[in-house]
């Protein structure tokens, strides 16, 4: 028989179990055993069919041996058996903890240790028992256990200490598609080469922008310009326009990209190179808000930033020249990304634009619990996308201002190169010319202003 006593821990399914040894499993014969043996047995009673599947799954006949069990244990929240005397020593310590982050655990735990041995010898000269000293992992429980707020505001700092226990206040709530879109970059974990002279140029900068309400990808604009207006400028600018060029230049690709539009209200990082005033100004031009994220306080960026995971796992950690772990790591493995890349900046380009339209969009979103191409194209019949109305003011915020120049008969001269309309040329001396000081003209030209784009050096803008 069972024996009625059994510790705290209890093993009421395995005493059920090894009692019923029977070969019949009837609902009638399980229902009577349970009768009988409840009684002698702490604990509530299984119904039948919970005592058939133990006796099923949990070892065999004459073999119920206690791994087989489960969980042996009773539910809830475990005590620290620590001695009081040893637990006042580990309070005192949780203070110097508080005092800043000098003071790490393992500092705690051999200043507690030191304080218990000089304790324990004064005890065993009054002959009293012996104090167990706190274990490393006993002292870890207890810290995490009493880190409160107000010790992780003493040991981190308000601002970041308070974090952990103090709600998101003004997080993103999208209520619709284009309702909030995030700004984001990232250098991207590959290396590739040159398509013109294939040789490894580094790793490019990767850009995108992200619907907050569908989490689709509006824009992803990959090149060697560090982050700064232009790229900000690029992103949003493939943002608001269907993106038909990309089925041209990339035929194998199947499917389209559906997420296009302007944004009511972009968010992106509070630096200086989306503070410039032309990147705020064709922002306002085309009817988009912007709102700066925090300094050091990513919350309004976790989108963003759980993408980029998202396309490493997807795509670019899987390719020749990518970089799957962290430097140390590759380092230990004698990883070099340089000696693998053997992809070109435009295969790279189309795969990541592969991998949007045809794995990412058409996944399932855990958070959306829907893949984000369907959300956006049910919202999308509902609401509609808007265009930009003027493309020109965005197009004006993707280029830099010279220095003056000089616009002779022969064209203007900028970056070592000569550009030369002569339709235009002839224009703008005309009107030109006879306002200029008559001293420098029409001898040596006259001084303009020039606006060039640093990614398309093929035009440049004059006035």
């Amino acid at each position: 028989m069972p024996n009625p006593n059994r510790g705290a821990c209890g093993f009421q399914s395995s005493e059920f179990e090894q009692e019923y040894e029977r070969p019949s499993k009837s609902e009638a014969k399980l229902k009577a055993f349970i009768e009988i043996t409840a009684p002698t047995i702490e604990g509530p009673a299984p119904s039948p069919g919970a005592l058939r599947r133990w006796l099923q799954h949990r070892g065999s006949t004459h073999d119920r041996r206690p791994r087989f069990m489960g969980n042996r244990c009773r539910r809830g929240p475990r005590g620290m058996n620590i001695d009081p005397v040893v637990q006042d020593i580990l309070f005192k310590r949780l203070g110097e903890y508080a005092s800043g982050i000098a003071i790490n655990q393992k500092a705690v735990y051999a200043a507690a240790r030191t304080a218990v041995r000089a304790l324990n010898a004064e005890r065993a000269s009054d002959h009293l028992p012996l104090l167990t000293p706190a274990s490393p992992a006993t002292v870890h429980r207890f810290i995490r256990r009493h880190e409160d707020q107000r010790v992780s505001e003493s040991r981190y700092g308000k601002r970041v200490g308070s974090k952990p226990f103090v709600p998101i206040q003004g997080s993103m709530d999208a209520k619709h598609i284009l309702d909030i879109a995030i700004i984001d970059h990232t250098p991207l974990d590959c290396f590739v080469i040159d398509d013109e002279h294939l040789i490894n140029v580094g790793r490019p900068y990767l850009t995108v922008a992200i619907d907050a309400y569908s989490r689709s990808v509006l824009s992803a604009v990959l090149s060697f310009e560090p982050p700064s207006v232009y790229t900000a400028m690029a992103c949003v600018r493939q943002t608001v326009r269907p993106k038909l060029d990309i089925k041209e230049d990339f035929p194998e690709i199947n499917g389209d990209w559906v997420a296009f539009g302007v944004p009511d209200t972009i968010i992106v990082d509070n630096a200086w190179e989306f503070t410039q005033s032309s990147f705020a100004d064709a922002c306002a031009d085309a009817g988009i808000s912007i709102t700066w994220a925090g300094i050091a306080d990513p919350q309004y960026k976790g989108i963003g930033e759980r993408f980029f995971r998202t396309l490493n796992d997807m795509l670019i950690h899987r390719l020749p020249g990518g970089l799957p772990f962290t430097p140390q790591r590759r380092k230990e493995l004698g990883i070099d990304g340089l000696d693998r890349a053997v992809l070109t900046m435009t295969d790279v380009r189309a795969l990541i634009y592969q991998c949007i339209i045809e794995v990412y969009s058409k996944a399932r979103h855990r958070t959306l619990g829907a893949a984000p191409e369907d959300v956006w194209k049910r919202q999308a019949k509902v609401r509609g996308t808007t265009y930009a109305p003027d493309m020109g003011a965005l197009d004006m915020g993707l280029t830099r201002l010279s220095s003056d120049r000089v616009l002779t008969r022969e064209g203007i001269q900028l970056h070592n190169l000569t550009y030369r309309a002569p339709e235009a040329l002839a224009g703008l001396l005309a009107d030109l010319v006879p306002n200029a000081p008559r001293r420098n003209a029409p001898r040596t030209g006259v001084q303009v202003k020039v606006k060039f784009e640093p990614h398309d050096l093929g035009r440049v803008l004059v006035y």
